[in-house]
């Protein structure tokens, strides 16, 4: 059961930080005077990652044979890359300002061809979380975890982690704090993709609040 458990976990919570990042393109549709490039750029890497490469969507993919769902899915997503955020792209673009500062640059009068493909690959990946959860609870399988990283978790002195660097995590797992087979895990695995690359951080929360963490709301954020 907890390696059922463990593994739902991770395909969730992937896929909701995937959802999260599809539907966050809709910003672009508003006229606002500058977007974070930077953060661009992050997305820009991460919208075709999760079909490259061997991760929980690209498995889901594999798996929907029926009516070549799995391909179709895969095409509208590469088609949504190749359109809003190749190099090549019309619709947002680097570029640099009179001051010589790289910018992202944001063709509003085709913010119709963003809502085309965020609407329907929100709609596939929402739907594919839902049958997830809906396959575990039908094998009685507990998906609600704790909300928090904790200390001297339910003890009278528990306290909530809001943020941990990894040198602490570090510190508070030699320290014993995290029950193995349980936070200890998680808290290893959050380390390990907090120093994988550069400005890297990881989330840890319940499920059901993946969202509310990501946007900074709750959960215990880990980063180097």
């Amino acid at each position: 059961m907890p390696e059922q458990l463990n593994q739902t976990s991770v395909v969730v919570t992937t896929l909701i930080h995937y959802n999260v990042m599809v539907r966050d393109t809709l910003e672009y549709c508003l006229n606002k005077p500058t977007s974070d490039v930077a953060l661009f750029k992050n997305k820009k890497r991460a919208v075709l990652i999760e079909v490259d490469e061997n991760t929980p969507l690209k498995n889901i993919i594999k798996n929907s044979t029926e009516n070549e769902a799995g391909a179709k899915f895969e095409k509208l997503v590469r088609e949504f890359y190749a359109e809003v955020y190749a190099d090549d792209s019309r619709i947002l673009s680097l570029g640099v300002d009179p001051e010589g500062k790289e910018e992202l640059r944001v063709d509003h009068s085709q913010s119709l061809t963003i809502y085309k493909y965020v609407l329907p690959i929100h709609q596939n990946v929402s739907s594919m979380i839902s049958g997830i959860l809906n396959d575990a609870h039908s094998k009685n399988i507990d998906v609600a975890e704790v909300e928090k990283v904790y200390l001297n978790f339910r003890k009278p002195d528990q306290k909530d982690l809001d943020h941990m660097s990894v040198e602490e995590a570090r510190k508070y797992i030699e320290e014993g704090h995290f029950a193995p087979g349980s936070m200890l895990p998680k808290v290893k695995a959050a380390v390990d993709f907090a120093i994988s690359g550069p400005g890297r951080k990881a989330i840890i929360t319940s499920l059901y609040k993946a969202v509310d963490a990501l946007q900074g709301k709750t959960g215990t954020v880990i980063e180097a």
